[in-house]
């Protein structure tokens, strides 16, 4: 008996020693005499890297934000259409043609603003003519059609909201189009900044918290039996930024919300011990502040996808690696990555703003022809192999 207990207080001593400092590769239970950690770094170690930077054309009804004006190189517009839902009493008197629209009033809540705050900013509205869903890309825009017309009679923007009172013809017809399921689907209406503007300014789009998205107060009478207003929320919204991939000096790296601009960063990672286990890798990248401009309320982050075809920028990790931002540089864990690019397959990364969609952000890295060697991207993997 006395034997047994001991050996099962051995046993015991045993597995909690083993748990007092885990680690990836278990140092401690091999012994420091069996293993050798070893540090190597982007910078120190000639690690060869490239990267590059392109457009990148994607689906644009996934994002919280409307964008609408023109900075630069990069002009939004928004694309929206309505859920028209009425009681049964007023279907009845629109078919009658009893209802008379008094007026309509479109009302956008403002969540983000960038460039110049007292910047020209202005707009059309225009009915759209072309069906339309939230997998519409830019490149959907060449068989798109909508009214010439500005729809629009009066504007007040403020801090907080816009609202823009347009023609009562336009939701006349909505209306009809809602009481005969006969005459064709109404597809919303098409914001547009005029010539002058200068600066975006950002509201709050569609999102499953439903609040503050995107509504028409439209006031409606029947003559001499009452007035009401009834209120239309959005069904589908989006943003089409258009523009140019932004110039920077040589060997930076643009990222660009919007117009989305992303880069790929390729560490050569072929005499790494292929025996090795990595114990952590951390990605440095580098800001030029000087070509880097941002708006109000925006995700200061890049974001690192795992690629896995450098050919196919859309073979990408459903994970993401976030770099935060500490001073002049994001910095993140990335080991992950780094493990499987010694492992298997190494195609590099995709790097992209925070927040793709919902802003107009660039950021300007210091890529990997920097002139300044200290100031291209620094991979640091901490490594340990046996001896």
């Amino acid at each position: 008996m006395i034997k047994n207990s001991v050996i099962i207080l051995f046993a015991a001593l045993f597995i909690i020693s083993c748990s007092d400092a885990p680690t990836s590769i278990g140092i401690n239970i091999l012994g420091n005499d069996l293993v050798d950690l070893k540090n190597i770094n982007s910078a120190d170690d000639s690690i060869a890297q490239g990267s590059s930077y392109f457009h990148d054309v994607v689906s644009l009804g996934s994002s919280n934000r409307l964008l609408l004006g023109k900075s630069k190189d990069i002009e939004a517009s928004i694309l929206i259409s309505y859920n028209i839902s009425l009681d049964d009493s007023i279907l009845s008197d629109i078919l009658e043609d009893s209802i008379t629209v008094v007026s309509a009033v479109m009302e956008f809540y403002k969540t983000y603003s960038f460039g110049d705050t007292l910047a020209p900013f202005d707009f059309t509205v225009h009915k759209v003519n072309s069906e339309w869903a939230s997998d519409f890309s830019e490149d959907s825009l060449s068989g798109f059609l909508y009214d010439g017309e500005d729809i629009s009679i009066q504007k007040e923007i403020t801090d907080t909201t816009t609202y823009v009172t347009i023609k009562n013809e336009l939701i006349r017809d909505w209306l009809a189009v809602v009481a005969d399921t006969s005459l064709p689907s109404q597809n919303g209406v098409y914001l547009i900044p005029t010539p002058g503007t200068e600066k975006i300014l950002g509201y709050q789009a569609l999102t499953s918290s439903l609040t503050d998205y995107p509504v028409i107060s439209v006031v409606i009478e029947k003559s001499g039996v009452y007035v009401d207003t009834v209120e239309f929320y959005s069904s589908s919204d989006l943003s089409i930024v258009v523009g140019e991939v932004p110039t920077v000096s040589g060997g930076n790296i643009p990222l660009r919300s919007g117009y989305v601009v992303v880069s790929k960063l390729f560490f050569n990672l072929q005499e790494f011990p292929k025996d090795a286990v990595v114990n952590n890798a951390e990605l440095v990248l580098n800001i030029d502040t000087l070509e880097t401009f941002v708006g109000t309320d925006y995700s200061d982050a890049v974001d690192a996808y795992f690629l896995y075809d450098s050919t196919n920028t859309d073979s990408i990790s459903s994970t993401v690696a976030s770099l935060s931002r500490s001073g002049n540089q994001y910095s993140g864990n990335i080991t992950a990555f780094v493990r499987e690019w010694i492992r298997n397959n190494n195609n590099g990364l995709l790097l992209t703003t925070g927040s793709p969609l919902a802003g107009a952000e660039l950021i300007a890295i210091k890529g990997s022809n920097s002139a300044n060697l200290s100031d291209r991207p620094l991979l640091k993997i901490t490594y340990t192999v046996k001896k």
